[in-house]
């Protein structure tokens, strides 16, 4: 990722050091295996509507074959937030 396409303040924002602070809380193993643990964030807002992560992956994660998975937002220009 470089940036925000046409958001310097955000790119700005969020980026640090030279790091993308997405708000996903992590760790890594003395092996190199990283494991991403929470978020600083547990609401995303599309269209100004409230959103919760946990409630979509609960529902994934009932699907027959889903073993984990993981919801996140990114930015999007008309909506706020979009789901990947």
């Amino acid at each position: 990722m470089q940036g925000y396409i046409g958001y310097k303040e955000k790119t700005k924002e969020k980026f640090r050091n030279g790091w993308l602070h997405t708000g996903d809380m992590a760790r890594i193993d003395g092996q190199g295996y990283l494991y991403v643990l929470d978020r600083k964030d547990d609401m995303l807002i599309r269209s100004g509507m409230n959103i919760y992560p946990a409630e979509i992956e609960s529902v994934a994660l009932q699907i027959n074959g889903v073993q984990n998975c993981m919801v996140y937002g990114e930015e999007d220009i008309l909506y706020g937030k979009r789901f990947a």
